[in-house]
């Protein structure tokens, strides 16, 4: 990399010119495409990791609070965190201090099978028949609204 011409540091401030990230990329399938290590005079190298995705597609669900399991398209995205709350705007689920939730413990993304799981600990918390509205957080910005309802065992999740 050349100062200048592939980036510029101004300040703080470390800026990757695209046309460099293009060459040493090219075109890529959705999914992680490459990494770029930058290294500085002190401390530890950073790790860029440079992801191609495209809109992530969620759809209904239904199961018992033994498990929730919703389909999900990744598209090459990454869930980042889950926001939980009731239609008041209170916390809710296994964590009643934040409206985020604890990542593996209340959700598990898993990408190859292309689910995201809501936990049993997370939907025994759930107020019964009372909707819960979720904000699903990915690495790429995008943001996905789902409904989840816990009535006894049974549970829905609409999109």
């Amino acid at each position: 990399m050349q100062a200048g011409k592939d980036y510029s540091l101004d300040g703080t401030t470390l800026t990757i010119k695209a046309k460099f990230i293009k060459r040493i990329l090219g075109d890529r399938e959705i999914g992680t495409s490459g990494q770029l290590k930058i290294y500085f005079s002190d401390g530890m190298p950073w790790k860029l990791n440079f992801i191609n995705s495209e809109d992530v597609v969620i759809e209904d669900a239904t199961g018992t609070n033994a498990g929730l399991t919703i389909p999900t398209a990744f598209n090459g995205d990454r869930l980042s965190m889950m926001e939980s709350v009731y239609a008041d705007g209170t916390a809710a689920g296994s964590i009643d201090w934040t409206t985020f939730l604890g990542f593996w413990e209340d959700f598990r993304p898993d990408y190859e099978s292309g689910t995201i799981l809501l936990t049993k600990l997370y939907l025994d918390c759930l107020k019964d028949g009372e909707p819960v509205f979720l904000t699903f957080h990915f690495w790429s910005g995008q943001t996905i609204e789902y409904t989840v309802t816990r009535d006894g065992t049974a549970v829905t999740g609409t999109a």
